[in-house]
């Protein structure tokens, strides 16, 4: 997403360079080709990237990522003092202790701050029971709240977003709303029978994907519930790709309940995302209730694009819930019940011409609405005021 970002910007004629830690997601360890590295630098299509040395976190504590990530703060911050000046610094969430170096480095080199919120903490964590929402919450609070106060825009995601952020006492005029979006250039509809399919395996079946973060916020212990009520329905397939801090129970849980209708794929590189996504007869997004103001999944812009219908297990109220409504894409259920999810799935499986309608209907609202052209634009147009003299 960012590395588009990156690549529209350069192409509208600004000078961008990306600090980033060595490559790990995926895999859970340093890539081979970055292991030993202390710096990498690296030329793209018309931007410039400095990869710093990343330590990766061993647990799914948010304090044992704190103290990766601080890391890493402090030596983006010397290598943002090393380089030339630039006029913006832009920087995704989470910032949290991050905001000093940020703060100090804008000042010393005289440049605005954008802060791009995609999680709300220590909302999301407290949610997660990743932190208890006592003195932890106090703490990371009290971080994120001069990560609120010092940049000169805060971008979210969503209305729902903003609406959290103003209700923190953020001003109003300092919030931007700019959504994800799809490459749909890239992802478009193809067919459903592909080399994904075949590689591992599954021609023959209905297959109900999950693609992205197999993340703590996102539910999916509902998924492996509707999978075990319809495990009399032997055509139908769930097949979970990606890699997160949920997997391992995740895993573990699918082994207690013995589903043999459920499947494990590992992270998949970014070429085979087409063919994985239109691999699917209809694809899942997942909230664990109540987050759904907090965050935002980028997965359903992309199952758009490919032109396959999708269930949504979200709240009523949240942004994935009112694209889906507005897009006629799909069927939204409620997250705290699976058998619910587990209806729709067999509801859609049982009516291909609603399911063809909803993926045709599907990307052609993100086409229009949110693709990477029209977005660049609305990103580009903010770069630009911020480089506008006061």
């Amino acid at each position: 997403m960012y590395a588009a970002m990156a690549e529209d910007l350069a192409r509208a004629g600004h000078h961008v360079t990306v600090i980033t830690g060595m490559p790990y997601f995926g895999r859970e360890r340093i890539w081979e080709e970055y292991r030993g590295r202390f710096l990498v630098r690296e030329a793209m299509s018309g931007y410039r990237v400095i990869r710093v040395y990343t330590s990766v976190p061993r647990r799914t504590s948010v304090f044992a990522r704190l103290i990766s990530w601080e890391l890493f703060d402090f030596l983006a911050f010397a290598v943002g003092l090393a380089i030339e000046r630039h006029d913006v610094l832009f920087i995704p969430s989470p910032f949290l202790g991050a905001w000093l170096c940020v703060h100090l480095l804008s000042r010393l080199k005289r440049m605005r701050v954008i802060y791009s919120v995609e999680d709300i903490y220590p909302d999301v964590a407290v949610r997660q029971k990743r932190i208890n929402s006592g003195w932890q919450a106090r703490v990371v609070e009290w971080f994120e709240s001069g990560c609120y106060r010092r940049p000169w825009r805060i971008r979210v995601l969503s209305e729902g977003m903003r609406q959290v952020l103003i209700s923190k006492r953020v001003p109003a005029n300092k919030i931007v709303t700019l959504p994800f979006f799809a490459d749909t250039d890239f992802v478009r509809p193809l067919p459903r029978n592909n080399s994904f399919r075949e590689r591992y395996g599954l021609d023959d079946k209905f297959i109900v994907l999950y693609a992205g973060n197999l993340g703590l916020s996102h539910g999916l212990e509902s998924v492996l519930k509707a999978a075990q009520l319809l495990q009399q329905n032997p055509e139908i397939l769930f097949v979970l790709v990606g890699e997160g801090g949920a997997k391992p129970a995740l895993e573990e849980n699918a082994r207690q309940l013995g589903l043999r209708n459920l499947r494990f794929l590992p992270f998949q590189p970014r070429e085979e995302v087409p063919s994985v996504l239109s691999s699917a007869d209809l694809s899942l997004v997942t909230l664990k209730s109540g987050v759904e103001n907090e965050c935002v999944p980028s997965k359903v812009y992309w199952i758009l694009a490919s032109g396959r219908p999708l269930v949504a297990s979200v709240g009523k109220d949240s942004e994935i819930a009112r694209l889906t409504e507005e897009a006629r894409c799909g069927i939204c259920v409620d997250p705290d019940h699976p058998e619910s999810l587990a209806a729709a799935i067999l509801q859609l499986k049982n009516d291909p011409q609603r399911r063809h309608e909803m993926g045709q209907q599907g990307r052609e609202f993100v086409v229009e609405h949110y693709s990477r052209q029209s977005v660049a634009i609305q990103f580009n147009n903010l770069i630009e005021s911020a480089c506008a003299p006061t």
